[in-house]
């Protein structure tokens, strides 16, 4: 219904002008006011409505007085059009996902087989079901229907589609250990091992070596680096040796543990670092790049972080420019209730199989008698026996008699002229032997 309501012009004092109404079955549906009083201008204005009607439903336009009747002449003019032949076109309503889900939850999406016409509004229909027990990424949890983009829309000129998501989560927590839940081929408790750049990106998973339950890149019928093990991870090939861990839930995780480089004794290494990265952002750096030789470093960490289910923790050794002597180790305990690596460790796992080893090495190179270490007596005990000038009857006769082998570096320190012979004779016959040894 349109047209347009005119209210002519008056010149008199007294009057109270117009005003104008139309109403549908009694309701009013346009009010227009010409009620200025006393002297006015010719006045309009115009209408544009659209109304639903039935048969024989009353549409009425009413010009009021206002008052008194001096002076309220107008005119109206009004068309009334058919809408019936546009609204007759309908349209069909949709339902789909945000991404792929596994088929059992594609599987719930809901159909819609009425037609509806422009200007209606649509109510989004449920999923057959709104919880799905199923896997993602080879993890059995549950899938939990989140909502559409909307909860109705209104018909326009074209289909109506409603879009959903859902959201996974795993029967696993929070909670893991890198050296307990190694397994292979398939990953375990959200632990992937493979290879990537210092960032993490391009991570690639490594092949499984079942005889030695290691991962390695198969090369032909051998295994080249890098290579993960549960007490053993060192790099190579230009890349890092990469434990990747992936959150289960959302939540605050303590995430704690030590690295540790075994000792080297060659000219030219570079060492190692080590990173932590969530979803690509550096969380902790530990430097092992100490050039050329160096005994045995460990170093142990402490994180607090938030996590949403589905994030990534990367955990890199990288080679530092060459690939060797690079080995090492690795422990990591990641645990929802603030329990940490030396919490585990105390309460009776052990920290590093090598600290042991590295201790006795440090009290060694302390003693003041570093001339003779125990390990170079050990190893001279064969030539002492062929070497003539020594007399190697005092010598033997102590280590042979005593089980601890230090007990003879005393014996043999406290005689000062045989030590001395001794010690020209060990650095004569028994050098090389006991470097290419140690170096072993």
């Amino acid at each position: 219904v349109s047209g347009e309501y005119v209210k002519y012009a008056y010149d008199e004092e007294g009057t109270t002008g117009t005003c104008f109404r139309i109403r549908l079955n009694g309701e009013e549906k346009k009010f227009i006011g010409m009620n200025t009083k006393d002297k006015a201008q010719e006045k309009s204005e115009s209408f544009d409505l659209t109304m639903e009607v039935k048969a024989g439903d009353e549409l009425m336009f009413l010009v009021d007085p206002e008052g008194n009747d001096a002076w309220d002449g107008g005119k109206i003019s009004a068309t009334i059009k058919d809408l019936t032949s546009q609204a007759e076109t309908k349209y069909s309503v949709t339902y789909k996902y945000d991404e792929e889900y596994p088929e059992a939850v594609m599987n719930t999406l809901p159909k819609d087989e009425e037609q509806y016409l422009k200007g209606e509004a649509v109510t989004a229909k449920a999923p057959t079901s709104e919880t799905v027990e199923d896997t993602k990424d080879g993890e059995p949890g549950t899938w939990k229907f989140n909502g559409w983009d909307a909860e109705s829309k209104k018909v326009e000129e074209a289909d109506v589609e409603f879009t959903g998501s859902w959201t996974f989560t795993a029967d696993r927590t929070n909670n893991a250990d890198l050296a307990a839940d190694f397994s292979g081929p398939e990953s375990k408790n959200g632990w992937q091992y493979g290879m990537a750049g210092w960032d993490g990106n391009d991570f690639t998973e490594l092949d499984y070596d079942k005889d030695n339950n290691r991962y390695m890149i198969k090369n032909g019928d051998d295994f080249v680096k890098p290579e993960l093990k549960a007490d053993f991870v060192e790099p190579g090939n230009g890349k890092n040796a990469a434990y990747k861990w992936v959150a289960a839930r959302d939540g605050e995780i303590t995430v704690s543990g030590e690295y540790v480089k075994y000792a080297y004794d060659e000219e030219g290494t570079t060492g190692t670092c080590f990173r932590i990265r969530l979803n690509g952002e550096e969380k902790k750096f530990i430097g092992m790049n100490t050039k050329d030789k160096a005994d045995e470093r460990a170093e142990g960490f402490v994180l607090t972080l938030e996590v949403k289910a589905g994030d990534e923790l990367m955990f890199l050794v990288d080679p530092e420019g060459n690939d060797a002597w690079d080995g090492g180790k690795l422990a990591v305990v990641i645990s929802d209730d603030g329990t940490t690596y030396s919490n585990k460790a105390s309460a009776g796992k052990p920290k590093t199989a090598a600290k042991k080893e590295s201790k006795v090495t440090e009290e060694t190179v302390s003693e003041p008698k570093n001339e003779v270490s125990p390990k170079v007596t050990e190893e001279p005990e064969e030539p002492k026996e062929t070497t003539e000038p020594v007399k190697p009857e005092e010598t033997v006769e102590p280590v042979e008699e005593e089980a601890e082998p230090e007990t003879t570096v005393e014996e043999v320190l406290e005689e000062p002229e045989p030590q001395e012979e001794k010690e020209e004779t060990v650095e004569e016959t028994a050098e090389p032997e006991t470097t290419e040894e140690t170096n072993e």
